[in-house]
């Protein structure tokens, strides 16, 4: 008898949550890499810091601690039309402050107790959509819907057009001993957006594997680069920028197809994201027919 818009999402494979609030605090969110800080409820941290004081059985081993403890959910408050989340990388913890006397009695010592995200289960919050459109199927993260023709993965930032450009190996093999002149990649023509949504300024191509996860290396993400950059640089991602008239975003790869051509560096499986997925993803599809690689070549005779 819950009462629910057609097409609200509710995940499946998300832990159970209660309704203890642990800590709250009002943050506006400027760059996910930011440093933010909340103050725990004091109950609570008063019965871990008591705990570990006195050695209780509760936090004598990483077990018992996980039975007390297993974990946290974060939720904004109110309503949010974008999708966003936040990465629970080696960066991301949870720390307590408290003070002790100091052992030479000359007053209070800071101290502190860390508690790391590192190995930690992650969950992602994105499920079956209950109007049976085409997107209906998709219920699983990282998993890739092929009779889906369009968004064809659910990832962890949302559901995301999946590229698969191993036809390149097909020409590469069949034109061997051809030079590249120039390749382009054009998406499009976007179909409608609901109105007074804007279409992403900018496209990206970041490279996944066989499990849909983003391949992160440091605080970059693997992309495509741009012409006249080391094709395993990771600063200077391609940017395929958006036409109005065309409603089309276009961009140059050729430096990245030569380097496939030789076989210098060779990678199939790439995700389509917008620059900003959490602000301009909104009303956004595109058709797995409507990516297209286009390879300016010569040939000696």
């Amino acid at each position: 008898g819950e009462e629910f818009k057609d097409t609200t999402y509710i995940t499946t494979n998300s832990l159970q949550e209660t309704n203890i609030l642990r800590a709250s605090g009002d943050v506006q969110i400027d760059k996910f890499d930011s440093v933010y800080f909340m103050n725990v409820d004091m109950t609570w941290a008063n019965q871990i810091f008591e705990g570990i004081r006195n050695e209780e059985s509760t936090f004598a081993s990483q077990e018992s601690f996980d039975a007390f403890f297993p974990g946290f959910v974060l939720k904004h408050e109110g309503v949010s039309q974008n999708i966003f989340g936040f990465g629970t990388g080696s960066g991301f913890e949870m720390v307590f402050y408290y003070t002790v006397p100091s052992e030479d009695g000359s007053g209070l010592e800071n101290m502190q107790i860390t508690m790391p995200a590192t190995g930690r289960p992650t969950f992602h919050n994105i499920n079956v959509d209950r109007s049976a459109t085409e997107f209906s199927v998709i219920q699983d993260t990282q998993i890739e819907y092929s009779e889906v023709s369009k968004l064809v993965v659910q990832s962890g930032a949302g559901l995301v057009t999946r590229l698969d450009i191993s036809d390149l190996e097909r020409f590469s093999n069949q034109n061997e001993g051809a030079v590249i002149n120039l390749a382009e990649v054009t998406v499009g023509p976007i179909g409608d957006l609901p109105e007074g949504v804007s279409p992403p300024p900018l496209l990206y191509i970041y490279m996944t594997d066989e499990r849909n996860t983003l391949i992160e290396d440091g605080n970059n993400f693997r992309a495509i680069q741009r012409d006249g950059a080391n094709v395993v640089n990771r600063d200077t991602p391609l940017e395929l920028f958006y036409d109005t008239e065309t409603r089309t975003y276009s961009g140059s790869m050729t430096t990245f197809t030569q380097a496939y051509f030789t076989d210098a560096f060779r990678r199939n499986e790439f995700f389509l994201y917008p620059i900003d997925m959490n602000f301009t993803l909104n009303g956004l599809t595109i058709d797995l027919t409507d990516f297209q690689i286009k390879i300016f070549f010569s040939e000696l005779r």
